[in-house]
């Protein structure tokens, strides 16, 4: 693990939730010890029309958003699509930032700083398979969409997506005490 202060520690791996398997979800609950306080995110729901915000590592070191410990944090964006359930390994949040490689399972925070997604899949850089956007039942989203399935696809292929994070309250052992933040 890499913290925003350019500290690496060692994790342990402490919840996968099934990645890998079609039902499954691309998140995993990893902890590490280090004798430095970190400040924690609060989680939230994401609410209609709340602008987010992206954060990672990159593995490209040029990408000109970084600080010097190699910290990218994107400007403001909105959130496109809120689908009604969610994709193949619990993506459900699509939202037009420019994520870059090493990014994925960084952050999406609203305007307040709080959690509401867990980043994931960035947009296709050359071929945009239909496959990857299926509801979790095999059903296919540009079939669920208002619009023909050329015009959801090329939709669907232009954003980011993320896994909100009442999936990760909802999927977590009762242990760990994942709570979404109430009022704001």
């Amino acid at each position: 693990v890499e913290t925003e202060d350019g500290q690496q520690y060692q994790a342990s791996l402490l919840v996968n939730f099934h990645h890998g398997q079609i039902t499954g979800n691309d998140l995993a609950i990893l902890q590490f010890n280090s004798p430095k306080n970190y400040p924690i995110a609060g989680l939230a729901k994401w609410e209609n029309e709340e602008r987010v915000m992206a954060v990672g590592f990159p593995t490209d070191v040029n990408v000109t958003n970084s600080n010097n410990s190699g910290l990218t944090c994107t400007k403001l964006g909105n959130v496109s699509e809120y689908l009604a359930k969610p994709m193949q390994l619990g993506y459900q949040i699509g939202y037009q930032l420019t994520i870059f490689n090493g990014m994925s399972g960084g952050p999406l925070l609203n305007n307040g700083g709080q959690l509401v997604g867990i980043i994931g899949m960035g947009e296709p850089i050359i071929f945009v398979n239909p496959d990857i956007y299926l509801y979790k039942d095999g059903s296919r989203v540009t079939e669920s969409l208002a619009i023909s399935s050329e015009e959801a696809l090329d939709f669907l292929s232009s954003l980011s997506w993320a896994i909100p994070s009442e999936t990760l309250v909802y999927l977590s052992p009762s242990g760990l005490e994942l709570n979404l933040d109430s009022g704001r």
